[in-house]
């Protein structure tokens, strides 16, 4: 069982992140289908709440400006469609820019205490990922923004080592 972790956040407005998820997650869907008519994926899309969404609905995403991302909220809800399939083996894919944040509180000054809550959930299902066996892939798009980079990239590799996971940067959206 597949949970495929959509951002669509304000973050992937910029250079043609969301077309290349809508792409990926389409090409994912047509090769599971076909090579794996077994397996069973499901899309999550999360900006500051997540929802499960279905495949026709991923080509009409659009990102939400201004929204934050909350990772953890994302990563439970996840965790919440495998379980509905405990004889499968759970796979979580995590596409985004790796950067917990709540909307209102994104500041670039003060960005780690004003986001500390969403940051440490995100730490903390990602840590219960493990716990739960679930194999965990994180493709991360770089944030080509100097000092958000650092924050995103600091983020998301703690999300991925907290999950037991795998981390690969993204650095042109076409290559995904």
């Amino acid at each position: 069982a597949v949970a495929l972790a959509l951002d669509v956040s304000g973050a992937v407005q910029f250079g043609r992140r969301m077309q290349a998820v809508r792409r990926a997650c389409m090409a994912f869907h047509y090769y599971s289908r076909r090579f794996h008519p077994h397996d069973r994926v499901h899309c999550v899309a999360y900006h500051e709440t997540a929802r499960e969404i279905t495949f026709p609905e991923v080509s009409r995403l659009r990102a939400v400006n201004g929204a934050g991302k909350d990772i953890g909220g994302c990563l439970q809800k996840c965790l919440d469609i495998l379980r509905r399939d405990p004889d499968r083996v759970p796979v979580v894919i995590l596409i985004g820019d790796g950067l917990p944040a709540a909307g209102d509180r994104a500041g670039f000054y003060r960005f780690m205490e004003n986001n500390r809550e969403y940051i440490e959930r995100a730490y903390a299902q990602a840590r219960l990922l493990r716990k739960q066996g679930v194999l965990f892939t994180f493709l991360q798009f770089r944030e080509d923004r100097h000092l958000w980079q650092e924050y995103a990239d600091a983020a998301a590799q703690q999300i991925a080592r907290s999950a037991g996971g795998i981390l690969c940067r993204i650095a042109e959206p076409d290559t995904m």
